[in-house]
């Protein structure tokens, strides 16, 4: 509903008592720590949404192991966070990590690797490397196919994105193909 104002004001109520309540160590408490992160990142208050999303990965991966499922879905949360605060440059190692991890310890039916790589494309474009970008982009497409329905909005992002990528290339024939598949 776009009321991205009344997410964060009620998201970090959730969140202070949750904290007093459950603890920083809590899943509800991470739970309630990921979703201001994104309410932040959506308000465009970047520096407070970086802390968010990394204090949510780093006390899942302490809590569960570097290799949980939670601890895989927090540190995608923080890689997309990474490739859509323009922070590629620094941090594409930590983004490539992810696709890594996520392809050794991904549950096959989950969305993980596919936005992992989603990620690392987007990082990829954003430094200038259109044709790994390309490979990302095509493979991450068809993992979040695999494992979403072909309206799921996740996936329909995705394809628009794919457009934007490819019109930027002067590929139109792709792009109206991607733009289609986003239902444009």
């Amino acid at each position: 509903q776009e009321r991205n104002e009344d997410a964060e004001r009620v998201t970090a109520e959730a969140l202070d008592r949750a904290r007093r309540l459950l603890g920083n160590e809590h899943r509800e408490t991470l739970n309630y720590v990921n979703n201001l992160a994104i309410a932040k990142r959506r308000l465009d208050k970047m520096d407070e949404a970086g802390a968010l999303y990394r204090e949510g990965y780093e006390t899942t991966k302490r809590m569960l192991g570097a290799t949980a499922g939670p601890t895989l879905v927090s540190m995608v949360n923080l890689a997309n966070f990474y490739a859509r605060a323009g922070q590629c440059a620094e941090q594409v190692g930590f983004v490539e990590e992810t696709v890594a991890v996520c392809r050794q310890h991904s549950m096959a039916d989950t969305p993980n690797l596919g936005l992992a790589l989603r990620n690392l494309a987007m990082c990829r474009d954003a430094m200038g490397r259109a044709a790994d970008a390309e490979r990302a982009y095509l493979e991450g497409e068809k993992q979040l196919a695999s494992v979403l329905r072909a309206d799921d909005p996740i996936l329909l992002r995705l394809h628009g994105v794919m457009a934007e990528f490819y019109a930027k290339q002067g590929n139109t024939v792709e792009a109206a193909t991607w733009k289609a598949k986003a239902g444009d």
